[in-house]
């Protein structure tokens, strides 16, 4: 009985402790292209010092102009592009020195899972649940209400007291790149 009570103590404290961390992973990517209009979307944090986010989020930059991360009220870091595909969707960034905590990349999640998209709008921490609607080696998609501003937030499933990616929001209509497809690019970009 006791050893229940402890086992649940430690599972609930941990869960609480992820919830809370999970904000400082996610950050608010900025750019500015060539006529000064500014563009935003997302990212998230996969190695401490690596972030991925949606190619269109910073397809339109000034190349003269930085691409800025800011995440949990932080001031914006100045962001290197490593790595981008036009087709997959996807860009690695990297900053200077560490950056947070990163999501690990989950292996397994199937339709009707529960799923999380976490983003930062203006500024805010915006946090939506859905559920998994299609799986596909190419695309998923979730219930997820998603606005202009998500693309590039992660797609995420509580699994125990850790939170893993199964993807990354690419398109209104709540479509996704799925977890194999970020995790390959991922190695493609750090190999190089």
């Amino acid at each position: 009985m006791y050893l229940r009570l402890i086992i649940f103590s430690l599972v609930m404290f941990a869960s609480v402790v992820s919830y809370a961390q999970s904000k400082y992973s996610v950050v608010e990517i900025r750019t500015v292209d060539k006529n000064g209009k500014k563009y935003h979307g997302t990212g998230f944090y996969i190695r401490s010092n690596v972030i991925v986010t949606a190619y269109h989020v910073i397809s339109k930059r000034n190349p003269d102009k930085d691409i800025t991360a800011t995440g949990c009220g932080d001031v914006p870091v100045k962001v290197r592009l490593l790595k981008y595909s036009k087709i997959r969707d996807l860009a690695v960034l990297s900053i200077k020195g560490g950056g947070s905590m990163p999501f690990a990349i989950c292996d397994s999640y199937r339709t009707s899972d529960p799923v999380y998209l976490l983003t930062y709008k203006n500024g805010k921490y915006i946090k939506k649940k859905g559920y998994l609607l299609y799986i596909s080696n190419k695309l998923l998609r979730s219930s997820i209400p998603t606005r202009p501003g998500y693309s590039g937030s992660p797609i995420i499933k509580k699994h125990f007291v850790n939170k893993c990616i199964v993807g990354l929001h690419r398109l209104k209509g709540s479509y996704h790149i799925p977890a194999p497809v970020i995790r390959k690019f991922i190695k493609e970009a750090l190999d190089e």
